[in-house]
């Protein structure tokens, strides 16, 4: 071989090393590169699952505020919430696991991704699945104030004209579903710590304070197992008291008890069963009673509380009429129970008629005097002027609240991240 033959020969030999030691080198770049895909795409995806995940737990926990909410709605909003976009890097589907404790009041959400890595499953085989974790508690809780209780009513709370309904502290919920379940007509107004419809609104944006929730699950009477009191037959019957002062004691009236002209009736502490009949303060008499509680028995016990009447009543502290100030016999229903004083500021307790309505309608304030008074009716309607104001200031008073009203879930609760 010539002196050129061997110098080719070294070229060739030298361009082989090198092409051999450059796809050498090659493979752990390829593998560097193919990792840091792998991991980008890995916190990527963890990211977008965690945020998947804390949605889905929020949705959850406002779920779970509300007081009668069941384990299986609130696992169906918190999977729908992590369903909402859909598929995941690639179009790879990614698995919603969701645990709800009602005890306390928490919802916790994993989500898993079983993806597939480029080059990183061959080095760590944990890279796949993604598993990703969020959990909410829900801390405090609303008062309640009104429920309309009717599901199918078109307007199950209504309010026209210049109305108020004052509830700065505590909620206001309506069950029914229909579009207008909660209606506001001409200049009335609404404040309230969550208004709360389980269908739609009528009226404008600005009657409400705060925006209300729609779609709100019914809300079950929490009343519903509060046992009516017991009596006996008659003590009194179709009892009228006109122009006179006079102490009423407790005991069973029959036919109804009228208050009118210009008496003033004191009632002692106790139950008045008020039978058959209606219950009506009208003229401009006066009715005050301290620690007294109102049972109406029978389709025609009404209540009437005329315009131009002065009204001051707190509810029982004991007994089976114990935080009832008005409670409407279960067997009867289909009234509308009117207070429309101009002077009824102290109506301390709860109002219960829930197969009844309750028209407000008068030109002031009412039970803006109360520590607090709370309405569960089949549906609530004010009329014209009326301020009435529902306040919730429990500890100001020795009136009990009846269990179901006071510091329940609702979206009044705040809903705090905690994994």
């Amino acid at each position: 071989m010539g002196k050129m033959g061997r110098i080719k020969l070294f070229l060739l030999s030298k361009h082989g090393g090198i092409a051999t030691t450059f796809a050498l080198g090659l493979v752990p770049l390829i593998m560097i590169a193919g990792l840091a895909i792998d991991y980008g795409v890995m916190y990527r995806e963890a990211n977008f699952l965690q945020s998947r995940a804390d949605a889905a737990a929020i949705a959850g926990g406002h779920e779970i505020s509300l007081a009668n909410a069941t384990g299986d709605q609130i696992i169906a909003a918190a999977t729908a919430s992590a369903y909402q976009s859909g598929r995941t890097h690639k179009g790879t589907p990614f698995s919603v696991d969701v645990a709800v404790d009602l005890a306390n009041r928490k919802v916790k959400v994993s989500i898993k991704e079983y993806w597939k890595p480029f080059l990183a499953q061959y080095l760590y085989r944990k890279i796949t699945p993604i598993i990703v974790d969020a959990e909410v508690s829900t801390i405090g809780g609303t008062k309640i104030c009104v429920i309309g209780l009717d599901q199918k009513k078109g307007a199950t709370v209504h309010l026209r004209s210049s109305a108020r309904l004052l509830a700065k502290g505590c909620g206001v919920f309506s069950n029914s579903d229909s579009t207008s379940s909660i209606r506001m007509d001409d200049n009335a107004t609404m404040e309230a710590s969550i208004i709360c419809s389980s269908g739609g609104l009528s009226g404008k944006s600005s009657a409400f304070t705060p925006n209300p929730v729609v779609d709100c699950p019914t809300y079950s009477d929490p009343l519903a197992d509060r046992p009516a009191p017991s009596f006996g037959g008659c003590d009194y019957d179709a009892m009228v008291i006109k122009n006179i002062s006079r102490t009423l004691s407790p005991g069973v009236y029959c036919k109804g008890l009228t208050i009118s002209g210009t008496s003033n009736v004191t009632f002692k502490p106790g139950v008045y069963i008020i039978k058959d009949g209606k219950f009506r303060v009208t003229d401009s008499a006066r009715a005050t009673g301290v620690n007294v509680g109102f049972y109406l028995a029978g389709k025609q016990a009404i209540l009437e509380l005329k315009k131009s009447t002065s009204i001051s009543l707190t509810a029982p502290t004991s007994g089976t009429m114990a935080g009832l100030l008005f409670f409407e016999d279960r067997m009867a229903g289909g009234n509308t129970h009117r207070i429309t004083s101009d002077d009824a500021r102290l109506l301390l307790g709860t109002i219960y008629f829930p197969n009844s309505s309750l028209l407000v309608d008068a030109d002031s304030a009412v039970a803006d005097q109360s520590a607090y008074t709370a309405i569960i009716v089949k549906s609530l309607r004010l009329e014209e002027g009326p301020v009435l104001t529902l306040n919730s200031n429990y500890s100001e008073t020795d009136v009990p609240v009846p269990a179901g009203l006071s510091d329940v879930s609702g979206y009044g609760s705040r809903i705090v991240l905690v994994q």
